[in-house]
């Protein structure tokens, strides 16, 4: 993405991102609100030309952030046993990365044990692994998630792409 937005672009939205972080850990940010993530979700794909098939709900985020919460994996990152149906910045950004990849989806599997993750991480860094799946993805891109937005930026102007990012940042209030 920071190839389509720009870096400078980029850098600001993480910058932004970490300061809303910043304070809600120390008390004086704003939660986001499960219905306000899977809305983000939502409209960024209908704004994509997604199908309607490629949408969440409140339920599944609630469900799969409750499952991360019990496993205690990343407690600095789930907040569902602290905040209930509300998210810190950065969770409710990793839930749309989440929700991206697997197109609108919320596995439980994906976070059930660290070993699991670390050797996900592992093959996904190793070059032979990531040639064969890059050639694999491509061909079957077009109908993801992640397939449609980087379609999505790829044929549109960087302002309308970064407006998009913009509508999506201030959906989740940073």
């Amino acid at each position: 993405m920071v190839e389509f937005l720009g870096e400078d672009y980029a850098a600001k939205l993480a910058d932004h991102l970490a300061q809303a972080e910043q304070r809600v850990r120390v008390g004086n940010g704003k939660l986001i609100a499960e219905s306000d993530v899977a809305r983000a979700f939502n409209d960024l794909m209908k704004e994509i030309g997604a199908p309607p098939s490629l949408r969440t709900d409140e339920a599944s985020i609630h469900r799969f952030r409750e499952h991360a919460a019990a496993i205690k994996a990343f407690p600095a990152l789930f907040s569902e046993d602290r905040n209930g149906a509300n998210c810190n910045p950065g969770e409710a950004v990793f839930l749309l990365s989440l929700l991206i990849s697997d197109n609108g989806i919320l596995y439980d599997g994906n976070l059930d044990s660290e070993q699991e993750l670390m050797q996900m991480g592992q093959q996904q860094n190793g070059e032979r692994h990531f040639a064969g799946a890059a050639v694999a993805g491509i061909e079957s891109m077009n109908g993801t998630a992640r397939g449609l937005i980087l379609s999505y930026t790829s044929h549109h102007f960087r302002f309308t792409t970064k407006a998009v990012f913009n509508k999506l940042a201030d959906a989740l209030a940073f």
